[in-house]
């Protein structure tokens, strides 16, 4: 498996810089850089502080989008008891993919 497939999975679950990722990968971070950067024009893993140094990187997979959006909505949108039948079930059916 090449390091833009490892890379989003490694990152899936936190955020970490360009330094711990090259750590775990085992690689010099001057040659991750030009990896890391190819991976968020592609958009499978995002910068989750701007340009702020350290550069922290997150995945961006579709599931981790639709968990961070999951997370959003039962954080700080109107509570579940005020939702219709159909909101329910989308947030029920939504709860049980990001739980497989």
């Amino acid at each position: 498996m090449t390091y833009a497939k490892k890379i989003p999975k490694l990152i899936a679950n936190e955020k970490m810089t360009a330094s711990q990722i090259a750590e775990k990968m085992e690689m010099d971070p001057k040659n991750l850089y030009p990896v890391l950067n190819k991976l968020v024009k592609r958009g499978l893993i995002m910068k989750v502080n701007g340009d702020k140094r350290p550069i922290k990187y997150r995945g961006s997979t579709k599931n981790i989008l639709l968990k961070n959006l999951y997370e959003i909505m039962m954080n700080k949108m109107k509570p579940i008891e005020t939702l219709t039948k159909n909101e329910k079930i989308t947030i029920k059916m939504i709860d049980e993919v990001l739980n497989q």
